[in-house]
């Protein structure tokens, strides 16, 4: 008992690749103060979902176990 449905939580795809480049970028940046972050140019994303998805996955869990890894589900960036 105690068990309810929740959708489950997406999870950016990231290969082992794309994380060792987001960690050297991080401890290339590390030292950075403020004049530096003025000179780089952020960009928004915008999402586009091709697959009108009527039926979202479900799972079945106990309140606690939120952020446990059977909860997410990894997703492509635009809904794929």
């Amino acid at each position: 008992a105690g068990y309810k449905s929740y959708t489950v939580k997406p999870k950016p795809y990231r290969k082992p690749s794309h994380c060792s480049a987001r960690l050297k970028f991080a401890k290339q940046c590390s030292d950075w103060n403020f004049s530096d972050w003025k000179t780089v140019i952020f960009s928004d994303e915008s999402h586009f979902e091709v697959f009108n998805r009527k039926n979202k996955p479900f799972v079945r869990r106990l309140p606690s176990e939120s952020d446990k890894p059977f909860n997410f589900q990894p997703r492509v960036q635009g809904g794929g």
